[in-house]
């Protein structure tokens, strides 16, 4: 019934209850839910708490979010090699959003700038059909930064990308 109220003292209970028995799913969702401070209060050392614990399981979502906290320093204090610790683990689950994301890092981040790195996560992201990916590869390889320039393959990427919505890869090919 939608008039009745979620009782989340009792969610929190089964999702604690899960955690205890190993599941990355539940550790993810509660660590989730500290984080975003919707369904309970806002505590955000219990949502990282968790949401390692979920990612020290495999969970590659786990992996992803802290990764993203950890690249935005927001929340928790920036810090890239954290970031990228975190995503490489969740990019290796085959999360192409961690693939884009590490890839991304790897290409503008200065302190840990390796665009041999970066294509081959935006590679992996792009094989999952991330028109992000798409739109950044063929950016790499149209303007060349620390790659020869390769207009075929950046035509390719580009176009590829934007049939797939990405507008930004249709007016860069304009």
């Amino acid at each position: 019934n939608e008039n009745i109220s979620p009782d989340s003292r009792r969610g929190v209970e089964l999702l604690e209850q899960s955690i205890s028995q190993q599941n990355s799913m539940a550790a993810y969702a509660l660590g989730k839910a500290y984080l975003e401070g919707t369904a309970v209060m806002q505590d955000i050392n219990k949502a990282v708490t968790l949401l390692m614990i979920a990612a020290k399981q495999n969970n590659p979502y786990a992996g992803y979010l802290l990764g993203k906290l950890y690249h935005r320093g927001e929340v928790v204090p920036k810090d890239v090699a954290k970031a990228l610790y975190y995503l490489e683990q969740s990019a290796g689950q085959e999360n192409e959003f961690a693939s884009y994301l590490a890839g991304k890092i790897y290409l503008t981040e200065e302190c840990t700038q390796d665009v041999t790195k970066a294509i081959r996560h935006l590679e992996s992201a792009w094989e999952k059909e991330n028109h992000y990916a798409g739109y950044q590869l063929g950016k790499l390889y149209l303007y060349g930064r620390e790659i020869e320039v390769d207009q075929e393959k950046a035509i390719a990427y580009l176009t590829a990308s934007a049939e797939m919505g990405n507008q930004y890869a249709g007016q860069l090919l304009h």
